[in-house]
């Protein structure tokens, strides 16, 4: 966790360990009637502490990701070892 704001936006560091996925799944979806990028599965036990399933992705890399498409953010993490990720928790309410 590198920072967490006064809306609840979680900045988190994730590093891959290895070469392959960063240990986590996306998808699009509605959850708590917002529409947008989400964390479905968590593959990687030591990523649970900083992140969830249902957690919505904001930002990768200080960029916007709200109204992206799963492939244009899927294509942000494509080829990087390590990401900045600003996520608003699934039990938070919109931003």
């Amino acid at each position: 966790l590198i920072s967490l704001d006064r809306h609840g936006l979680r900045t988190v560091q994730v590093d891959k360990l290895k070469p392959g996925p960063f240990g986590f799944y996306i998808a699009t979806g509605l959850i708590n009637n917002r529409q947008g990028i989400f964390i479905s599965r968590i593959s990687l036990p030591s990523l649970t502490s900083v992140l969830s399933a249902g957690d919505e992705i904001v930002y990768i890399e200080n960029e916007l990701v709200k109204g992206r498409t799963l492939e244009y953010v899927q294509s942000l993490l494509a080829d990087k070892t390590n990401i900045k990720i600003v996520l608003s928790p699934a039990n938070c309410p919109s931003i």
